[in-house]
């Protein structure tokens, strides 16, 4: 080969390196203003097209609120003896776990949440409220047919005892208090001060057995006032426990013998009815076939308050997050 056309061949493959070389070469320009390329131009490693946009990471996490489960105040309606059936719907409740936050109640329904609160011990409650007689209440004169009423604290001082009634109300396990009610202006109140002997002298003040307090009977018809007060305490769900049945509330002997007496009682069922709402659970016991004031059947009532309280709470626990 001449030597001309070597130098020529020589040329060639050094003009070819520098361009290469030059290809490579970003300029000030690239280098301040580079092309970004997006996901969408990005080749697939297997050459199938663009990839489909990442998304972005926070989108992948999942959130897991945990739902705090309500807060639950009890509230026990009246009913004589029947009311003892309370005290199996606690059963069941403490069964399943529901924890209260708050107690009130209604008549005789006052006897068992005030007690229940002063150290929220279902052994104790049972125990002192099994000891209730019926023939200890205030008896009918046989001359006039009338009942000589006494103080409510003075009929359950000998079956729950001093220690019991001397606790102050403010100072129980959990809040309790009961609504009362003027017979002169027709206002009501909360009590939930002194001690247990001065609530319940109030709360239970209702014919025909217990005296009023200074013009004061027991609201024992107030559930829309006593749930009210219970969201105040902090309850977010409220337990209704209707201890009234829906048969007849007296046999007709017993219509007849107590007279206007009956008549108040049945207007008294009458009116702590209550439907179930969203911030409401009511629990009708079924008692019908239980006197009023007759401890007999004292036993057979705690256990139908537990057999209804257990699907009750069953329920519960479906629909919250105890």
């Amino acid at each position: 080969m001449k030597g001309s056309e070597v130098k020529l061949i020589g040329g060639l493959v050094l003009c070819a390196f520098v361009l290469s070389s030059c290809a490579g070469i970003k300029t000030r320009r690239d280098l301040k203003d580079p092309k970004v390329e997006t996901a969408g131009d990005v080749k697939s490693p297997l050459g199938e097209g663009p990839q489909p946009t990442p998304r972005d990471a926070s989108m992948e996490v999942e959130v897991n609120l945990r739902i705090e489960p309500p807060k639950v105040g009890v509230l026990f309606g009246p009913g004589g003896f029947k009311s003892f059936a309370a005290i199996g719907v606690l059963k069941a409740l403490e069964e399943k776990r529901i924890p209260i936050h708050a107690v009130a109640g209604l008549g005789w329904g006052a006897v068992v949440a005030g007690t229940y609160a002063k150290e929220a011990s279902l052994h104790e409650l049972e125990w002192q409220l099994l000891k209730l007689k019926a023939s200890d209440l205030p008896s009918r004169s046989l001359i006039t047919g009338s009942i000589s009423k006494v103080k409510a604290s003075r009929f359950f001082e000998s079956h729950l005892g001093k220690r019991v009634l001397d606790a102050q109300a403010e100072k129980l396990d959990l809040p309790f208090g009961c609504p009362v009610v003027s017979v002169v202006t027709g206002k009501s109140r909360w009590v939930s001060r002194g001690s247990l002997r001065q609530v319940f002298d109030q709360c239970l003040a209702y014919p025909p057995y217990f005296e009023d307090q200074k013009g004061w009977w027991g609201g024992a018809y107030m559930v829309q006032e006593a749930i009210d007060h219970l969201k105040s305490q902090g309850a977010e769900l409220i337990i209704y426990v209707n201890a009234f049945g829906e048969g007849d509330l007296f046999s007709k002997k017993e219509a007849e013998k107590l007279g206007v007496e009956a008549l108040i009682w049945q207007q008294l069922r009458a009116h702590v009815r209550f439907d179930t709402t969203k911030e409401v659970k009511v629990l009708n016991l079924a008692t019908d076939r239980f006197p009023l004031f007759d401890d007999s059947g004292a036993k057979r009532l705690i256990g139908l308050g537990q057999s209804a309280g257990e699907d009750f709470a069953e329920a519960l626990l479906k629909e919250y997050n105890f």
